[in-house]
C-alpha cells in the first residue's frame, strides 16, 4: 500500500482541500504535504487519519497501529531484527514504530513487509451526491426545533458562509474550530462528516472543559466508532433521527442516506424532552432507551 497516495485519495474523498485537511487536524499545510508524498512523522500521520477516518485494513486487530503491527510481526514468528532485515531498516527503527513512534517512510517499508496485501478502508462516507463537498447545511425548520428547545445559539464552531445558523459567533474553518477555544451558552455543531469523530471528542470536551454550557451536535449515526463509545454514550443524550433529513444544500427530495444522531451535553431533561415531542426518533441517555413519536398537531 502507498501510505501517501491512501492519504490524498482519502481526503479527496471527502471533498476536503490540503488547507481544508490541514486545518482540521492542526498542521502545517507542508506536513499534510509531505505526508501525500508518502513522509513526514507518525503523529502527523495519526493526526490526519483521525480527521479523515482513515483505516488500514489488512492487519490484525488492535486498540493501536503500533499494537497491530506488533501482532503482525508476531504472527509471522518473527523477531524485530527479521522485519528490519527484510525492510532494510534497522531493529532500532522497528522498535519505534511499534512503540508508536518513527516515521511514514519507516512504517510503509514494513507495511510492505508484514502486509504486502493491505489496503486503506474507506468509512461510511457522508456524500450522498457525486462530486458533492463536505458541506450539509441544516435547514431552517431544523434549527428552529432546536432555538425552541434550547434557545439561541450562541456560538457555530464549524461555520460556512451559506449556512443557515443564526449565532451569536462564527469559528470559520481558517480559524479551526477543533483547536480555537469556544464560548458562550450554547453550541449548535453540524461539522464535516468526513471528520465526525474528531468533532465528537471536540463537542465533549468543550462542554467537560466549561467552554460552553450545552452542546447539541447533529453528525452521523455511527456507534460503532470509538468517539462514540468514549465521549457519547453514557454521557450525552442522544436522538436517533427517524427517516431521512433534507439537508438544504441536497438536490430537490433527496434525504441524507445514512442515519443520524442528534447529541446533547449539558441539556436539561425538561429540554431533552421538549425536543422528543417535537421530532420522531429513539433517545438514548445514559441509562435507558426508549422511543419517541411526533407529538400530535
Amino acid at each position: 500500500m502507498q501510505i501517501g497516495k491512501a492519504i490524498r485519495d482519502a481526503r479527496k474523498a471527502a471533498g476536503l482541500s490540503q488547507h481544508q485537511a490541514s486545518a482540521l487536524a492542526g498542521v502545517s499545510a507542508r506536513a499534510l504535504w509531505t505526508l501525500e508524498k508518502g513522509g513526514g512523522a507518525i503523529e502527523t500521520f495519526h493526526l490526519v487519519t483521525k480527521v479523515l477516518d482513515f483505516r488500514i485494513a489488512g492487519l490484525p486487530r488492535g486498540s493501536s497501529l503500533a499494537q497491530r503491527l506488533r501482532l503482525a510481526r508476531k504472527k509471522r514468528r518473527w523477531p524485530q531484527a527479521e522485519v528490519a532485515r527484510r525492510a532494510n531498516l534497522t531493529a532500532a527503527t522497528v522498535r519505534a514504530l511499534e512503540a508508536g513512534g518513527g516515521s511514514v517512510a519507516s512504517l510503509g517499508a514494513v507495511m510492505s513487509v508484514l502486509a504486502p496485501t493491505a489496503r486503506g478502508r474507506k468509512p461510511e462516507r457522508a456524500a450522498w451526491a457525486e462530486g458533492s463537498r463536505d458541506e450539509r447545511f441544516t435547514p431552517r425548520h431544523f434549527l428552529k426545533l432546536i432555538e425552541d428547545s434550547f434557545g439561541a445559539i450562541a456560538i457555530d464552531p464549524c461555520s460556512h458562509p451559506n449556512s443557515n445558523v443564526v449565532a451569536e459567533r462564527h469559528i470559520m474553518i481558517e480559524e479551526n474550530g477543533l483547536s480555537t477555544r469556544w464560548s458562550g451558552r450554547l453550541a449548535y455543531v453540524n461539522p464535516p462528516f468526513s471528520a465526525a469523530a474528531a468533532w465528537i471528542e471536540r463537542c465533549h470536551q468543550a462542554w467537560l472543559n466549561g467552554e460552553v454550557e450545552t452542546v447539541v451536535l447533529l453528525c452521523p449515526a455511527r456507534t460503532h466508532i470509538r468517539a462514540y463509545s468514549n465521549f457519547v454514550h453514557g454521557v450525552a443524550d442522544t436522538i436517533f433521527l427517524a427517516g431521512r433529513l433534507q439537508f438544504d444544500n441536497a438536490e430537490r427530495g433527496a434525504g441524507f442516506p445514512l442515519g443520524l444522531m442528534v447529541a446533547v451535553w449539558g441539556g436539561s431533561k425538561e429540554q431533552i424532552a421538549y425536543l422528543l415531542s417535537r421530532i420522531e426518533g429513539a433517545h438514548v441517555s445514559g441509562k435507558s432507551t426508549r422511543f419517541a413519536g411526533m407529538a400530535e398537531a
